[in-house]
C-alpha cells in the first residue's frame, strides 16, 4: 500500500492570494488595520502565520483572540475564493484522478492550511472527494509537526493496515514539505509550481523533482512503479 500525502497551494492549487484577502479583512474588522506588515506564507502554517502577523503587529495573541480570528477568518474564506482568481496546477486533476484508480493506493491531505480552510480551497475547486485523511496547519506553527499529525491520522483512518513511513510520499511546492516529509521518514515529490523554484527545490535532494504535476507517467513510473496511467 502507498499512501500519498499532497500539500494545498502551490501544489495542487493557487487560490489567488484568498486567503491573505481574508486574513486581512479580519485584521481590519478587529484592529482596524488598513495595513499588514508583510508575512511569509508559503510553506508556512496558519497558526504560524496568525502567530507571526499579531507579533508583527504587537498584539497579544491569547486564546480567545485566536478562536475570534479563526471563526471569522473561516467565515469569510469562501466569499473570498470566489472573488480572487485562483486556478488549478497543471496535470493536478488527472494525476489524483489516475492514483485514485489505482489499488492499494490512498490519498491525503499535508497542508498548512487549517482543517476548514483546508476543505474550503478543495471544495472551491472540486477536488474534496480524492482525500480521505489529512493533517492541517491549524493547531501546528511548525510544518514537521503536521507531518507527524498526517502520520497518525492516516494510521487511525486505515486501523487494519501497517502503515510505515516509507510507505508514504508528500508532494509539495516548498523546502519545508522537504523537510516535514525527512522529519518522518517519507519520500518527498517537490514541484515548482509554487513557493520555489527548481534550483533551490533541488539542493535539499528530493526523491523526485518535477516543473509540474503534468508528466504522469514520469510521476507513477518514480513513485509507484511502472504503472500504466
Amino acid at each position: 500500500m502507498l499512501y500519498y500525502f499532497f500539500d494545498i497551494d502551490g501544489t495542487l492549487l493557487l487560490s489567488g492570494g484568498a486567503g491573505r484577502v481574508a486574513m486581512t479583512q479580519v485584521m481590519k474588522e478587529m484592529f482596524d488595520l488598513d495595513e499588514l506588515h508583510r508575512v511569509e506564507v508559503h510553506g508556512r502554517t496558519d497558526r504560524g502565520i496568525v502567530e507571526e502577523l499579531f507579533s508583527k503587529h504587537k498584539i497579544p495573541l491569547d486564546q480567545q483572540r485566536r478562536i475570534e480570528f479563526s471563526d471569522r477568518y473561516h467565515d469569510l474564506l469562501p466569499e473570498s475564493m470566489q472573488q480572487c482568481e485562483g486556478l488549478l496546477m497543471p496535470g493536478a486533476v488527472d494525476l489524483l484522478e489516475q492514483l485514485s484508480e489505482l489499488p492499494k493506493v490512498k490519498l491525503g491531505i499535508l497542508t498548512g492550511n487549517s482543517e476548514s480552510a483546508a476543505w474550503t480551497k478543495l471544495k472551491h475547486f472540486g477536488l474534496d472527494h480524492f482525500f480521505e485523511f489529512g493533517g492541517y496547519g491549524g493547531d501546528h506553527a511548525l510544518r514537521d509537526d503536521v507531518a507527524r499529525q498526517t502520520l497518525v491520522n492516516c494510521r487511525n483512518t486505515y486501523p487494519d493496515h501497517t502503515i510505515e513511513p516509507a510507505q508514504a510520499w508528500v508532494v509539495g511546492d516548498t523546502v519545508n514539505d522537504i523537510t516535514c516529509a525527512r522529519a518522518i521518514g517519507a519520500k518527498v515529490v517537490a514541484v515548482a509550481t509554487g513557493g520555489a523554484d527548481l534550483a533551490s527545490l533541488q539542493e535539499h535532494q528530493p526523491d523526485l523533482l518535477l516543473s509540474d504535476l503534468s508528466d504522469h507517467q514520469h510521476f507513477l513510473n518514480a513513485t509507484h512503479g511502472s504503472v500504466k496511467p
